[in-house]
């Protein structure tokens, strides 16, 4: 039902599930911590780059529903893949993982503390893309923001010591992400992913997108 609701309306998109473009936005969750991705809320929609072959250990998980798009595509609209930082259960004596991440997160908590919260406010300024900030506050904001929306919003922490097929091993889906909504309009599609059994189904359902299903072993 799920998929036929996303081909129906055109759009993958994250909640409240507007149809359209949705919008480009970052929140910061003071109490949040980046480790488990809650010190940033962004306002993207996640793909997975994942080889047609390796798509068994993934269908356990998620199940043998899916859209299927090219990388072309998606990079038009801005996707592009997350940074993975692998976590181990011995990184607290290290200066990687657990570690790395919470000192990103301390240092950026403490920027907005000392600096960000002492700026005047400026929420009327604007920049346009490519051009450089006019002042020393509308640089501050802007590297700020940059730092959180394409850099902190992009980290993806994985648990190194799971096993390749476990539930939770995050890093074999291979993640994009994209700030709003996708379109996904005939012409949009590679491919639509059904389980055995639900091509004929859909293809009822849908008759313009028969030609775009694949049923799955």
């Amino acid at each position: 039902m799920k998929l036929l609701n996303i081909l129906r309306d055109g759009w993958i998109s994250y909640w409240p599930h507007t149809k359209d473009w949705g919008e480009v936005s970052v929140t910061t969750n003071r109490g949040g911590f980046l480790q488990c991705e809650e010190l940033i809320v962004p306002s993207v929609t996640c793909f997975a780059d994942i080889p047609s072959g390796s798509l068994g250990i993934h269908m356990t998980k998620y199940g043998k529903f899916g859209i299927s798009f090219s990388r072309d595509y998606l990079t038009r609209y801005g996707a592009r893949p997350v940074m993975y930082v692998p976590l181990r259960h011995d990184d607290w004596g290290s200066p990687h993982g657990a570690t790395l991440l919470k000192d990103w997160e301390a240092i950026y908590k403490s920027f907005q503390n000392l600096v960000i919260n002492e700026l005047p406010d400026r929420s009327q300024q604007s920049r346009s893309l490519g051009a450089e900030p006019d002042n020393k506050e509308a640089v501050i904001t802007a590297m700020s923001n940059v730092f959180a929306k394409d850099f902190l919003a992009f980290i993806k922490p994985f648990n190194s010591h799971l096993a390749v097929d476990h539930g939770e091993n995050y890093y074999m889906e291979r993640e994009w992400r994209k700030y709003g909504n996708l379109r996904c309009n005939l012409e949009d599609i590679n491919q639509i992913l059904v389980a055995k059994g639900y091509a004929a189904k859909l293809a009822q359902a849908l008759p313009n997108y028969a030609d775009k299903i694949k049923e799955l072993d």
